[in-house]
């Protein structure tokens, strides 16, 4: 059970966390704007789920290529959520694009990770260790 002052002290960091998100209006609109389809549309969400995880689980770019490849076989209804353009990558994916693991699946972390970076830290990005750093001055 939190005490009263735990409670504060979380409040403040969401408030400070929020306030931080809010200040980027561009990346926070963008985000949204890519956000609206799975919120219109809940049943999508597993399959981004499966989607983002996998995409940065394995170490093996071919592991993960065959993975995503199946993936997007069996929710084709689900990629209205994408646009056209990445659409039409997926499409090239599906079709070559598994076969070239090594250069295909770097480049879906780095678009997935550019897409999310608004709201998403990935471990070892720049803008994970600076919140890190800031974090562990204030404790």
């Amino acid at each position: 059970m939190l005490n009263e002052q735990e409670v504060r002290q979380a409040l403040l960091l969401a408030k400070k966390l929020q306030t931080a998100v809010l200040a980027d209006k561009k990346a926070s609109q963008t985000f949204g704007k890519r956000l609206r389809p799975l919120l219109e549309n809940p049943h999508d969400k597993p399959f981004l789920i499966h989607l983002l995880d996998v995409a940065f689980r394995s170490n093996s770019y071919q592991a993960t290529a065959n993975f995503v490849r199946k993936l997007l076989a069996q929710h084709e209804e689900s990629w209205h959520i994408f646009s056209g353009l990445e659409q039409q990558m997926m499409k090239l994916f599906q079709w070559i694009g598994y076969r070239f693991s090594g250069i295909s699946i770097p480049f879906m972390q780095l678009k997935i990770s550019q897409i999310t970076q608004s709201v998403v830290f990935v471990k070892d990005s720049s803008s994970f260790a600076k919140l890190n750093k800031t974090r562990t001055a204030e404790d």
